[in-house]
C-alpha cells in the first residue's frame, strides 16, 4: 500500500499540480459564466442604446420595431459567438498559464461597451440637464473597465491564481 505523504515527499509537483489544475478549470468556467453574464448585459444596454439613437433621429413608428428587431437578432448572434470564443479562449489560457490575463481582457472589453451604453443614452435623453446619479453606473463601469485594462496590461505572465 502506498503512503500519499511519502509520495507528496517525492513527487511534490505532482499532487500540487492536480490540486491547482482542478482549481484552473473550475476558475475557467466561473469565469465563462461571469463573461456571459456581462455579455448578455452588454447586449441589453446596447439595445437601449439603439432605441434611444432611434428616438433621437424620430424614426417612423413603422420602421423602429423592425429596425430594433433587427439590432437585437445582430446582437444575440455577436453575444453567442462571445460565449463560445470566450470558452475557447479561457481553456486555452490554462495551457499557457495566463487564465487571469485573457479574463481581464475580455473583461476590460465588456465594462467599456457597458459604460459607453449607458452614458450615450443618458446624455442623448437628457440633452441640457445631466443629473450626477445618473453617470454614476457609467463612472463605476468605466472605473472597471480601467482597472481591468491594467491587470491584463501589466500581469507579468506565469503568475498563478487560485
Amino acid at each position: 500500500m502506498l503512503n500519499r505523504k511519502r509520495l507528496i515527499k517525492e513527487m511534490p509537483g505532482k499532487f500540487h499540480g492536480m490540486k491547482t489544475n482542478w482549481i484552473q478549470w473550475i476558475l475557467v468556467y466561473v469565469f465563462w459564466v461571469i463573461t456571459a453574464g456581462l455579455g448578455f448585459l452588454c447586449l441589453i444596454s446596447a439595445r437601449n442604446l439603439s432605441l434611444s439613437i432611434l428616438y433621437l433621429f424620430s424614426v417612423s413608428r413603422w420602421t423602429a420595431p423592425a429596425v430594433d428587431k433587427m439590432i437585437f437578432l445582430i446582437l444575440g448572434v455577436l453575444w453567442l459567438v462571445l460565449v463560445i470564443f470566450a470558452e475557447y479562449y479561457y481553456r486555452e489560457a490554462v495551457a499557457k498559464n495566463i487564465l487571469w490575463k485573457h479574463f481581464s481582457f475580455i473583461t476590460s472589453i465588456e465594462l467599456f461597451c457597458l459604460s459607453g451604453s449607458h452614458l450615450i443614452p443618458v446624455l442623448i435623453i437628457s440633452k441640457t440637464n445631466v443629473y450626477w446619479g445618473s453617470l454614476l453606473l457609467p463612472g463605476i463601469e468605466l472605473i472597471g473597465g480601467i482597472i481591468f485594462f491594467v491587470q491584463y496590461k501589466f500581469r507579468r505572465r506565469g503568475h498563478r491564481i487560485g
